[in-house]
């Protein structure tokens, strides 16, 4: 795993991260009674943050896996690999003691699951407000 953060200007910072998993090698039993996690992930972006706006930018790649339930075979497939990009825009109100911020995961609204037998995920959109008190 690696990754690295830096101060690209005053108000903006870029960071990318890396893993790399190698596939299982069990000793006593088939390799097809487990899962094999994304050999590769990646995530990169950019967050900036100036005066009372403040906000991002990101892709997120993971690579295949294979998912198998604790039932047969029957309940076992690869998931695809996927790559997703995310933005927020925030802006800081009464002083700095509250953020309103809007999020957006999956842009582009691509269905993506996970797991083979979780989830269809697309584009989700969240308002955040934090308060300091």
């Amino acid at each position: 795993e690696t990754s690295f953060e830096v101060q690209l200007l005053r108000y903006v910072r870029a960071f990318a991260n890396y893993s790399w998993q190698a596939k299982p090698k069990p000793k006593d039993f088939d390799i097809s009674k487990i899962n094999l996690p994304p050999e590769n992930r990646f995530n990169a972006g950019v967050n900036f943050d100036w005066k009372r706006i403040l906000g991002n930018v990101s892709v997120r790649y993971t690579d295949t896996a294979f998912w198998r339930d604790v039932l047969d075979a029957s309940y076992a497939a690869w998931t695809p690999s996927y790559t997703v990009v995310g933005a927020a825009l925030g802006v800081r109100l009464v002083g700095e003691k509250c953020l309103l911020m809007v999020k957006v995961n999956n842009i582009a609204n691509k269905m993506i699951q996970d797991l083979i037998f979780g989830d269809l995920l697309k584009r989700q959109i969240a308002g955040e407000l934090r308060m300091r008190f």
